[in-house]
């Protein structure tokens, strides 16, 4: 072999090495990267698996949860069912609203509540703004004043028993957009009356907002 052919072999050589070195270097990378699609790929469907896991918990503890639910309102169903059965009344008492702006003429019976929620017994006569008691018992009572002009107004609840007055509660609204309220809990006898009143100085125009209700029930 001449010399010439010696170098042309080791420039082959040398080509070839370089290229193979080239290629494997890509082929490398490329595997590399490969790797590291799979492993995210795989990571991701763990953390699926892992959530659909945690999701079916979730839905079979909820569902659980519903069911306990159920079971308890079904228990205090019946415990209410047997208690209607045994008292064999039903709740006494009424709630009403000022259903828009009312103005107040004079001190008198507020008769302003014509919006009627509730009137369990038929005892509150919106006309009048009365409450009769149907049975003797203890009672809750609440009265909420809402104030749309820059006048207060005060009132009272009053509880009438054969001409006798007693007041239980008393109340006075804030400045305008503001409510007030007062509660009490008292004893009235069958066909005691209750009632609220305007007080002070009504020379003035004054207004109740609709944000006013009246409210009495008996709880023993």
């Amino acid at each position: 072999m001449t010399d010439n052919e010696m170098t042309e072999s080791n420039d082959h050589s040398s080509s070839f090495k370089l290229k193979f070195k080239i290629v494997w270097t890509l082929v490398k990378h490329k595997c590399t990267g490969l790797n590291k699609f799979i492993s995210r790929k795989l990571t991701r469907l763990q953390e699926r698996r892992l959530y659909r896991q945690r999701a079916s918990c979730s839905i079979y503890d909820l569902v659980e949860k519903v069911a306990y639910l159920e079971s308890r309102l079904e228990d205090v169903s019946m415990c209410v069912s047997e208690c209607l059965k045994k008292d064999n009344s039903l709740p006494i008492g009424f709630c009403a609203y000022v259903p828009y702006t009312v103005k107040l003429q004079a001190q008198a019976t507020l008769n302003c509540f014509y919006l009627i929620k509730c009137n369990h017994g038929s005892g509150f006569n919106a006309s009048t703004g009365v409450f009769t008691a149907p049975s003797e018992g203890l009672y809750f009572a609440s009265i909420t004043l809402g104030i749309v002009g820059s006048e207060k107004v005060d009132a009272l609840v009053v509880k009438d028993s054969g001409g006798r007055r007693d007041v239980v509660a008393k109340v006075s609204s804030g400045t305008q957009g503001t409510c007030a309220c007062a509660t009490a809990v008292f004893i009235m006898s069958k066909q005691d009356t209750l009632y609220a009143e305007s007080i002070g100085d009504c020379s003035r125009p004054k207004s109740l907002s609709c944000f006013s209700s009246f409210v009495c029930f008996k709880i023993k």
